[in-house]
């Protein structure tokens, strides 16, 4: 048999077989893109936290192994809860009535209903499906983070990245001072 006729040797098999999977109507293209529209259907879960750190989902603080009194338990808690899986009846544990917001708006004072009504208008215009916390550091009652929310915007229905910068004090168990800044579309854990 001439070179080349037959069957192809078993290191250019290889080859053949990926790229035959990879080009434009194989198999791997078509897996990626059923992911893409199963995504868009059916937004992917929360990405798991330790356990040790942050409540089960439909738990209350008492109930897992974060003390009310763990500054950053209650600040992930508050994400999670509250920006995941869009509990603003969380609020009333989490935050104390009245507490303070530094935004780039200005200084607020809000009571929890004040803070829900607000909350509630973000809500309806992003749904988070993963925070990552890419960076915590706890000091006293202080906790700064540093933290990437990934969702989609309900408006344009795209997908959205979040970075924030914030700063929560905590007394009680209760956030009752906040710093935050935010900007939409950058994510520093890609190098």
């Amino acid at each position: 048999m001439p070179p080349g006729c037959g069957r192809p040797s078993p290191a250019w098999a290889w080859r053949w077989r990926w790229w035959w999977r990879c080009r434009p109507g194989g198999a791997v293209a078509r897996s990626a893109r059923r992911r893409r529209d199963c995504d868009a259907d059916h937004p992917p879960r929360r990405a798991p936290v330790r356990a040790s750190t942050a409540p089960t989902r439909g738990s209350r603080m008492s109930e897992d192994t974060t003390t009310p009194a763990d500054p950053a338990g209650v600040v992930r808690a508050y994400w999670e809860r509250v920006w995941i899986d869009g509990d603003l009846d969380a609020l009333g544990e989490l935050v104390a009535d009245p507490s303070t917001r530094h935004t780039p708006e200005g200084t607020q004072t809000l009571t929890v209903a004040e803070l829900a009504a607000r909350l509630g208008d973000a809500l309806a215009a992003v749904r988070g499906s993963t925070v990552r916390f890419d960076a915590q550091t706890v000091d006293g009652d202080t906790v700064w983070v540093r933290l990437t929310l990934q969702g989609c915007s309900l408006a344009a229905a795209t997908p959205l990245v979040i970075t924030w910068i914030a700063q929560y004090r905590v007394v009680g168990g209760r956030i009752v001072e906040m710093w935050a800044l935010h900007q939409g579309g950058l994510d520093w854990s890609r190098g």
